[in-house]
């Protein structure tokens, strides 16, 4: 029997600079999805930034994907989010409907690397798993 543990991110006094580097780093920008890798399948580019995750401190986060046709309006999800261990390597993510898992690969001011799987990649590092890579774009104030 597996036990998810999930390490909410408020600023209560428990967290290292580490981690707070990773929270700060996470939610100062948001973040426009450029390519998603698919296992055996080349990269599939995105030049239009319109798939848009944004993360808040308070562990609230929004998918928006913006509509190329402006007669069409913008799809938003919204979802709570956490880091699942105390390395804060692994943000789990639910809109009530479904989970995701992302492994942060690589997370600078400007790029978020991250491995996408249903389930935990540290406990079932087997899994099926999507790459995705971002850039940070500013928030908006």
């Amino acid at each position: 029997m597996a036990t998810l543990i999930l390490v909410a991110c408020e600023k209560s006094g428990y967290i290292g600079p580490e981690q707070e580097g990773v929270v700060a780093k996470l939610t100062a920008n948001n973040w426009v999805c450029k390519s998603i890798t698919h296992p055996d399948s080349s990269p599939e580019i995105y030049d239009e930034d319109n798939m848009i995750y944004s993360f808040e401190t308070s562990g609230k986060g929004c998918y928006r994907y913006v509509n190329p046709d402006p007669d069409k309006e913008d799809y938003v999800t919204y979802f709570q989010w956490a880091f699942t261990n105390d390395t804060f390597a692994v943000i789990y993510f639910s809109d009530g409907y479904s989970m995701t898992y992302w492994l942060i690969d690589k997370l600078t001011d400007k790029e978020l690397h991250v491995t996408g799987t249903n389930q935990d990649p540290v406990i079932y590092p087997n899994i099926y798993k999507t790459e995705y890579v971002f850039k940070a774009v500013p928030k908006n104030p």
